[in-house]
């Protein structure tokens, strides 16, 4: 419930002193869509959460780009401003809707997966796209220097195709890291498993 003009994508935030507890204490609003830092009012979704040392790193979509924040204790997350004074560290563009990131640390490089799809073109004609973006450093993910070319994994309809636009990209490492799955919205009720190697992408 919430958000502004229909709008209702935020960021809420509930604590348990443990993970099978089933009543966890409602903390209240974390993070709301700010413009002044080009972000879309009520756009928030999707954050992904990582610790590296001692620092929490999150991601998450302003329902254009990726952004990204870090804490300490995990709970209270400060923005990352980059050179423009906006929080969105890369996009496929204004009229794409890029979402859903999760990092995976592999080797000493980190592969950040998200998807996007068209917001001008709802039909089915346009299929969301699987992306990958590695660097060696989190906050250079959306640096020309700090990653490599964007890689394309995959499209909609490969993975769902009950809403091929609307992907959201789950990637695990298992055993080694030969293995990786991947769920498709909005059900998640459909994965496909990479193998053998499902980080050697197609190049954009």
């Amino acid at each position: 419930a919430g958000g502004q003009e229909g709008k209702t994508r935020f960021f809420y935030r509930w604590e348990g002193k443990n993970l099978t507890d089933t009543n966890w204490k409602p903390m209240g609003i974390a993070m709301e869509g700010d413009p002044s830092l080009g972000e879309t009012p009520g756009g928030l979704q999707a954050p992904h959460a990582i610790k590296l040392g001692k620092t929490y790193h999150m991601f998450y979509g302003d329902w254009v780009n990726i952004c990204h924040a870090i804490s300490k204790d995990g709970k209270k997350f400060r923005r990352q401003i980059c050179d423009n004074g906006k929080t969105g560290m890369f996009n496929e563009g204004d009229g794409e809707h890029a979402r859903d990131p999760m990092l995976l640390l592999l080797g000493d490089k980190y592969h950040c997966y998200y998807t996007a799809h068209s917001m001008r073109s709802p039909s089915s004609n346009h299929r969301g796209v699987n992306y990958c973006r590695i660097s060696t450093r989190p906050a250079k993910l959306g640096s020309v220097k700090g990653h490599s070319r964007r890689k394309r994994l995959c499209q909609g309809a490969v993975l769902c195709r009950v809403s091929p636009r609307r992907l959201s990209p789950r990637i695990e490492a298992l055993l080694p890291v030969q293995y990786a799955e991947v769920r498709a919205s909005p059900a998640y009720d459909r994965f496909s498993l990479c193998r053998p190697a499902p980080f050697r992408h197609q190049r954009q």
